[in-house]
């Protein structure tokens, strides 16, 4: 048995940091105690936790509470735009962990740039709301091949940077990856060299390219070093304009 012949693998983080529902960590307690798999990915990052919390404090970088900020903004506008409310993403009261979760990262540098993130975000409160980016967030249709109902697809533009953002998706066919494309009015699909894969979470986040004059985006599924025309039909679909 591997991990991924368990469904319920993907909601182990939002259990270890206290972000289900309580229906939610109420079921998936129950699960623990028959899943071997899911159990060992709790201790897991159950581990990482104590040790993230080993390192020591450090003042964070100039310029990372605004990357902190801008990353929050973008998180939320893509649950608004998934149609989520507010009151899901309550920390649940039954079944949830003591401690919060800092992200463990390998390597200790990256363990102490983990730290300072967490710190800056927790002062993000006081910033004014017109001193934030804009942003724009543009939700993308899912087919059954690439997640069904479940997932959730979303570009996140602010300024003139734009990323992806996939939730709960499925992973591309063996031997395969996902690849980016930008449709312009009168010009065949033009290929980019955004190429992916999903990681065992089914969560992930891809740097776009330059989308103004774009009229459509599209991922299909492509051999892994990409092709020049798309295999149709695209997984996900995205419409940046009209």
């Amino acid at each position: 048995m591997t991990d991924r012949d368990c469904g319920s693998i993907s909601r182990v983080p939002g259990w270890v940091i206290g972000t289900l529902s309580e229906q939610e960590a109420q079921t998936f307690a129950e699960h623990l105690e028959t899943c071997p798999i899911c159990r060992a990915e709790v201790e897991r990052l159950d581990a990482a936790d104590a040790l993230a919390e080993a390192v020591p404090q450090v003042v964070p970088p100039a310029g990372l509470r605004e990357r902190v900020i801008a990353s929050i903004q973008a998180e939320a506008a893509l649950f608004r735009a998934a149609g989520e409310g507010d009151d899901q993403r309550q920390p649940a009261p039954v079944y949830q962990r003591r401690r919060p979760l800092v992200f463990a990262f390998v390597g200790a540098a990256l363990l102490l740039a983990a730290g300072a993130l967490f710190g800056a975000a927790l002062t993000a409160g006081d910033r004014a709301d017109n001193d934030r980016p804009a942003v724009r967030t543009v939700r993308g249709s899912v087919t059954s091949k690439g997640g069904g109902p479940s997932a959730r697809a979303a570009i996140v533009i602010r300024d003139s940077s734009a990323r992806l953002v996939l939730t709960d998706v499925a992973p591309p066919p063996s031997g395969q990856v996902y690849q980016v494309w930008l449709l312009r009015p009168g010009v065949d699909a033009i290929p980019t060299g955004a190429l992916f894969a999903i990681p065992r979470s089914g969560d992930t986040e891809v740097s776009l390219p330059d989308l103004r004059g774009v009229e459509s985006l599209i991922v299909t599924a492509e051999t892994p070093r990409g092709r020049t025309t798309p295999t149709l039909p695209a997984l996900f679909t995205f419409r940046l304009a009209g």
